[in-house]
């Protein structure tokens, strides 16, 4: 049962979308030339996981009892981990208009990228950290729990407004791996000397086997307007709206499929039936006959990991030294929480910035960031972190690193 819940996790922290909140430069005289942007950006973030654990999770190592128990009590009712990575190339064709529209330009972009998600109770990670033992006498209930996982390549092609950057592109997205579990019901009842124990599930499981590149292809959308509105004492402030990675795949190679019909309790499992099987899916696992899990090959479509942001941006030329920026995201199709997160741009000389960021929601709780830029004529180099606390202290919650690159190669 152990090895059976811990996939809930595996398919998350294998791997892993950008829920970065650093400030975005905004031209309010209108772009010239043509661009290649680079972004790169790894996250993990959690309600309730410490970085003592989540780093041996992910990389490996021993976990003694004293990492474990820091992680568990500070779990509550619902608790969240996302895990994401993103790499993205782009080039931007603005120097020359593009069916014969003066306003209009055209780009190109590519990026390899995963995320992960699961939202899970209290006693889900009791199980999977201590196992059944430390929960003698007692029922540990892990219903409600959703984990999703998706790692894909993306090639597109956009129409760039050449004034003010907004762009929509249109994406064909190829499906490398794929995971999706669900537990609308889960609870598992021990004697008091754990020789036996009662199990009830139902839910189901569905991921990609084989080492196939393509596992599924679909359509996604990447879109943004930019405008400017109303702002403090008379004046005006860029703001956008912004779409990302939002759309479907389908999953013609086929997923395994897992499905756990079971709406009564089972008995007589003894604890060595569930530990002694020498793999967690296998014709050797004979607790799957008797739990009712069916095996089936089915081709599905999968929503990609994707979301929806309102953002204030920063105006490249405005003479302030100090600009706010701030913002609010949703995930329509993971699970997390809708995001805010505000922020304070100080930009003592042309050339250089600094961002402090606080950031709340998501896949865990409250935040700070810190962002480094350079800002030449033809370059522009950021890098930074969504996660500070993460860099500095085992008490954090997550980790974030943030690699932003601009080349304007002609004008």
């Amino acid at each position: 049962m152990r090895h059976y819940l811990s996939l809930l996790f595996i398919g998350v922290a294998a791997c892993s979308f950008g829920q970065n909140a650093l400030p975005i430069y905004h031209d309010t005289l209108g772009y010239s030339g043509n661009f290649i942007e680079l972004d790169e950006a790894i996250d993990y973030h959690s309600t309730s996981i410490k970085n003592d654990l989540s780093k041996t999770f992910i990389w490996g190592g021993e976990i003694d009892q004293t990492v474990k128990d820091r992680s568990f009590n500070k779990h509550s009712g619902i608790n969240r981990l996302g895990f994401y990575n993103t790499n993205e190339l782009r080039y931007l064709h603005l120097s020359k208009p593009f069916l014969g529209k003066e306003s209009c330009g055209w780009g190109v972009k590519m990026g390899y990228y995963a995320a992960g998600s699961v939202s899970y109770n209290k006693d889900l990670f009791g199980l999977l950290m201590n196992g059944n033992s430390s929960y003698l006498d007692q029922t540990a209930s892990f219903s409600n729990t959703i984990s999703q996982f998706m790692l894909f390549q993306k090639v597109g092609f956009g129409l760039v407004d050449r004034k003010t950057k907004s762009s929509i592109y249109l994406n064909v997205i190829n499906v490398q791996q794929a995971f999706k579990a669900t537990i609308d019901k889960g609870e598992l009842s021990q004697n008091a000397d754990g020789s036996s124990l009662d199990v009830l599930l139902d839910g189901e499981f569905a991921f990609t086997e084989g080492a196939n590149f393509s596992q599924g292809l679909g359509l996604a959308i990447d879109g943004e307007y930019r405008f400017m509105a109303p702002w403090i004492k008379d004046s005006k402030a860029p703001f956008s709206i912004s779409v990302n990675n939002l759309g479907v795949a389908y999953m013609y190679n086929g997923m395994s499929k897992y499905v756990i019909d079971s709406t009564y309790n089972y008995n007589g499992f003894t604890v060595n039936q569930l530990t002694n099987s020498a793999a967690t899916f296998g014709d050797d696992f004979d607790v799957f006959d008797s739990l009712r899990i069916e095996k089936t090959q089915v081709k599905k479509w999968l929503a990609t990991p994707g979301y929806i942001q309102l953002m204030k941006l920063v105006d490249d030329n405005s003479s302030k030294k100090l600009q706010t920026f701030f913002g609010v995201r949703v995930y329509p199709t993971m699970r997390a929480v809708p995001a805010v997160f505000v922020g304070l741009n100080y930009r003592p000389i042309q050339a250089f910035s600094a961002a402090l960021s606080m950031y709340y929601g998501g896949f865990g709780k409250i935040r700070s960031g810190l962002y480094l830029s350079y800002l030449a004529k033809k370059i522009t180099i950021g890098l930074g972190t969504d996660d500070i606390l993460g860099y500095v202290s085992k008490n954090g919650f997550g980790q974030s690193l943030i690699v932003k690159l601009s080349w304007r190669i002609n004008k």
